[in-house]
């Protein structure tokens, strides 16, 4: 009998999914729960970017496979929102890449900078995807309190030598989820000296931003 993956075997249900199905389970029950889950929105697209969409479709219809970085004026368009709203400044030629969404990054990121047993350093609670793509590419998660008593930010001096040895990615989320603490530029000052003393890639998750 055929069985899958090491690789994909490693991997536990989808926290998101399970919820889904706790939350089901209880509707079936004559039980209405109020749903703290994957927050969906509750408000609709605004009109003109559904108008703009549906112009779109029509555009190109027959337009073939797309880019596989994303087209130029979508990541010059991408470029300019990072300086207006950022001030950074960013070469949409070589520095921006479009994907599916921000679990596809999150989950596909650790596969090109992980190396089996590499570790990444991920905040605890936070997104799923951090632990999900780090087992996948065949890294070891190590994960790092969020507590209130230090603003739910990691605490640096708190990371055991052996760990940081092994270390390649820092996950931070901030505007944080599920927190909502912001994180200060200091604080930002100080995560990029602890990357550049232990050799460390930031990965900066800014899905909540705006």
């Amino acid at each position: 009998m055929l069985q899958p993956s090491n690789r994909l075997q490693s991997l536990t249900g989808y926290a998101f999914a399970e919820v889904e199905e706790a939350v089901a389970a209880l509707k079936k029950q004559g039980i209405e729960p109020i749903d703290f889950g994957v927050g969906d929105p509750t408000e609709p697209t605004p009109q003109f970017i559904r108008d703009a969409l549906k112009a779109a479709a029509d555009q190109h219809a027959s337009s073939g496979y797309p880019s596989y970085v994303g087209r130029l004026d979508f990541r010059e368009a991408i470029a300019e929102y990072m300086r207006l709203r950022f001030n950074v400044n960013l070469n949409p030629e070589t520095e921006i890449c479009s994907t599916l969404g921000s679990k596809e990054a999150i989950f596909n990121f650790p596969e090109a900078i992980l190396n089996p047993g590499d570790v990444a350093l991920i905040p605890s609670p936070g997104y799923p995807p951090y632990k999900r793509g780090t087992l996948f590419a065949e890294g070891v998660p190590y994960f790092y309190p969020m507590l209130e008593e230090n603003n739910f930010y990691p605490n640096f001096g708190a990371f055991p030598d052996d760990v940081l040895e092994k270390a390649k990615i820092l996950w931070l989320c901030y505007p944080n989820s599920p927190s909502g603490a912001i994180a200060t530029r200091r604080f930002y000052e100080q995560a990029i000296e602890f990357a550049r003393k232990h050799n460390l890639i930031i990965a900066s998750d800014e899905c909540y931003s705006d």
